[in-house]
């Protein structure tokens, strides 16, 4: 009998511990990617933008790429990694096991998309068909169907015509084409 009461009491002892007692989750490790970038043909230039970001979100995390690489410290580029979310946390703030990750190189959509797994270090190549400009990482390749063309102007002055053709496409201009004066 004293002893029910002993095992009776450690079990309510027990119980009103595990009660006051906070279970946290543990904090998961962060994925970690890397790999070469290229360009077309190429590997990427120093200094281009690789984002990834985890689909069905606004979270996305960037780096540059350095050696035609991103988040190779053997290679030259700095660590990437995308942290695991919070579960403490009531908004998503990192992956977790099983996410999609999207990859864009110059806000360039790469079209290939990689798992997030805690803990992981991933080699993960990028390659874009489009080339970008050295200078300032603007995109010159075939045209893109936002752009838009704008015609102006045909400019009567006295007896000959200049017409002047502007064509915005991508910050070219095409220079004034000039009609001869007819003589009279």
């Amino acid at each position: 009998m004293m002893r029910k009461k002993i095992i009776l009491l450690c079990l309510v002892i027990l119980l009103i511990f595990l009660s006051i007692y906070k279970v946290t989750a543990q904090p998961q490790p962060p994925c970690r990617f890397y790999g070469y970038v290229y360009v077309g043909e190429n590997p990427a230039q120093d200094g281009l933008n690789v984002t990834a970001v985890i689909s069905g979100t606004t979270l996305k995390w960037t780096t540059e790429t350095k050696n035609g690489t991103y988040g190779w410290p053997d290679k030259g580029s700095s660590n990437f990694t995308i942290p695991s979310d919070d579960p403490e946390t009531p908004e998503k703030d990192g992956g977790v096991t099983g996410n999609s990750i999207e990859f864009y190189v110059q806000g360039i959509k790469t079209n290939q998309t990689a798992t997030f797994e805690s803990g992981g270090a991933k080699r993960f190549d990028l390659s874009i068909s489009e080339t970008v400009d050295n200078q300032n990482g603007q995109s010159e390749s075939t045209p893109n169907p936002y752009l838009f063309y704008a015609i102006l102007i045909v400019i009567v002055i006295g007896t000959g015509s200049v017409a002047a053709f502007f064509i915005y496409r991508k910050g070219y201009r095409i220079n004034v084409l000039k009609r001869p004066k007819q003589r009279s």
